[in-house]
């Protein structure tokens, strides 16, 4: 399994706040069957060189460390970006795309609604080939009162990227059952742990994976869990986008 939405970097935003937090939760993720993760702090406002070289520190010495622990984790870093009308900068610095390569980024809205201009921003990415992945859409209060909204994000390009602990009801009923609804109607692409800790938030998607295997089938559950998150993980830039 590929895990494409986890905070990991220590000591950064609400994700572990010591490294050694941080190698504890790429061990679990390591015992749960997860051989991929992409590392995903928060990011709010535009990015500049400080920020970015930050992250670039913090992502190279979880690197390092979790190689020398032993942990046999793929790692790639990538950024969970609070969306805003100005996208030009993602492609600036490489913790706006996934991998740097300019082809996804993980965005996230507010819980409580959906931005205004959302659609124009969706489509000027795709447009411009940097698709951009919708983290958690089944918590949003919008969403949540009409999945028509979901089914309109994916109208515009975007895919959808569903948490792992949704599935199991760690956010609740309304949340549980939104998220199968989205699953039944072919919006999601692909499942995350959107992992905080080791204990609430944890990075683990193999019980998640079995729910979609009981309810569904063992291919959808390998598009989610594995071919599309790789495909993410993988994509090569196909040109320079300028977002104009």
């Amino acid at each position: 399994m590929i895990d494409i939405h986890a905070h990991l970097l220590p000591d950064i935003d609400d994700g572990p706040q010591t490294l050694e937090q941080s190698l504890r939760m790429l061990k679990m993720a390591e015992d749960d069957g997860i051989t991929a993760m992409a590392a995903t702090p928060h990011v709010f406002g535009l990015l500049d060189e400080e920020q970015n070289e930050l992250i670039q520190h913090k992502f190279r010495m979880l690197k390092q460390s979790a190689s020398e622990s032993g942990i046999n984790i793929d790692l790639h870093l990538a950024s969970e970006v609070f969306i805003q009308p100005d996208y030009k900068n993602l492609l600036e610095f490489s913790c706006g795309t996934i991998n740097g390569m300019g082809r996804f980024t993980l965005l996230e809205f507010s819980m409580t609604g959906l931005p205004f201009g959302y659609e124009s921003m969706i489509s000027r990415m795709v447009e411009n080939n940097l698709t951009p992945i919708i983290a958690h859409p089944e918590r949003n209060n919008m969403i949540l009162r009409d999945l028509r909204h979901a089914q309109n994000i994916v109208d515009c390009g975007a895919w959808l990227q569903i948490n792992s602990g949704s599935l199991l009801g760690d956010f609740g009923r309304k949340v549980r059952k939104a998220a199968f609804k989205l699953l039944a109607m072919d919006l999601v692409r692909i499942v995350a742990s959107d992992a905080h800790d080791n204990e609430s938030r944890p990075p683990l998607l193999s019980k998640a994976r079995q729910l979609v295997t009981k309810y569904f089938d063992e291919y959808l559950a390998n598009l989610l869990f594995y071919e599309h998150p790789d495909y993410v993980l993988t994509a090569q830039p196909v040109k320079t986008a300028n977002l104009k």
